[in-house]
């Protein structure tokens, strides 16, 4: 499950920055991510559900909503690194916000619905949520930014800071045809804006 949604969560980052179809390194990287935060926010999900606590509302509402929080967490810091200057530490505990709520959104829904949908729709506020998260985190420690205006209302907004982002028609933060790859780097250095 944590697959796909790692690929969509990429892919929708690429879209964002108005990039290129799916290639090749971001498949990869969902390929290798997805599986990882699934299987470890797994194991330690059985490895606590074999644990007598007693209290079905500790076990099942707190426990496994904070397992969905490793895993969002997991996920979280693996975007941290498509997300110019988010960093991992922000990444991650924006991801653990976005997994415990779609861990709150999983035990509500299997109240109601058959555990596969309620699977399914927690899937989908964890996406939602930790995407979510990731912007309202990069908005609120964001200190200088720039604004990419592809038209009159269609702007991208991406945060500066001491990594560079880079400009160009390759694997770039923002995508332009024609230009080659990393043809401009943008980056604040002490409070000021430098391009290259």
């Amino acid at each position: 499950i944590s697959t796909p949604l790692t690929l969509a969560l990429f892919w929708s980052d690429l879209i964002y920055r108005r990039g290129r179809l799916l290639n090749r390194e971001i498949i990869r990287q969902a390929l290798v991510t997805g599986p990882l935060a699934g299987a470890i926010s797994g194991a330690i999900a059985q490895a606590v559900y074999s644990i007598d606590l007693g209290s079905g509302l500790m076990k099942h509402v707190v426990l496994r909503s904070l397992c969905w929080g490793i895993m969002g967490g997991l996920l979280g810091w693996r975007l941290s690194t498509r997300v110019p200057n988010l960093g991992s530490l922000r990444g991650s505990i924006a991801g653990v916000i976005g997994g415990i709520l779609g861990g709150l959104g999983f035990v509500g829904f299997i109240t109601i619905f058959p555990e596969f949908l309620g699977r399914m729709a927690g899937v989908g506020i964890l996406g939602a949520a930790l995407g979510l998260a990731i912007v309202t985190v990069e908005h609120l420690s964001r200190t200088a930014s720039m604004k990419v205006m592809w038209g009159p209302r269609e702007t991208t907004t991406i945060t500066l800071g001491a990594k560079p982002v880079s400009i160009g028609g390759g694997d770039d933060h923002v995508w332009l045809k024609g230009l080659p790859p990393r043809a401009f780097l943008v980056r604040i250095e002490r409070g000021k804006v430098f391009c290259k």
